[in-house]
């Protein structure tokens, strides 16, 4: 019942500004751990202290695929402090996050250009050569 209110506060206001707003005074009630980055954990993606679930992986499961955030905690093993507390990090640095995930997208499709462009060299030096593909 309690995640249905908080759900309803996100359809209600989808910048996050209610949202924020209602986990940082439910926050008062909890002990929530920091969001921390270590190079040698996940790439250094900003994660949960103390797990190696990154602000990204929660923010993905509730917010993108609406999986419910108690469940997401229980598959996590985390309390639903931490769960709404990178919920609430992720929208207090939705701008970093987006900026994040386009350059992200940009090397990922990059990355797709070289190899198709090494792979019609590859192929078209088969064909000066006579080679045939196995």
């Amino acid at each position: 019942m309690e995640f249905q209110v908080v759900r309803d506060l996100v359809t209600a206001a989808p910048n996050g500004r209610v949202l924020r707003r209602f986990i940082r005074e439910s926050a008062l009630f909890f002990r929530m751990t920091a969001i921390v980055r270590d190079d040698d954990v996940r790439s250094g993606r900003l994660r949960i202290e103390g797990s190696r679930v990154t602000v990204l992986d929660v923010k993905r499961r509730v917010i993108d695929n609406d999986e419910d955030a108690h469940i997401v905690a229980g598959e996590y093993d985390l309390s639903m402090a931490d769960v709404f507390h990178a919920l609430a990090y992720y929208y207090d640095h939705r701008d970093e996050f987006a900026r994040c995930e386009r350059e992200a997208e940009t090397a990922r499709r990059d990355g797709e250009r070289r190899t198709r462009e090494t792979l019609e060299r590859v192929e078209s030096g088969r064909r000066e050569t006579g080679e045939q593909a196995d």
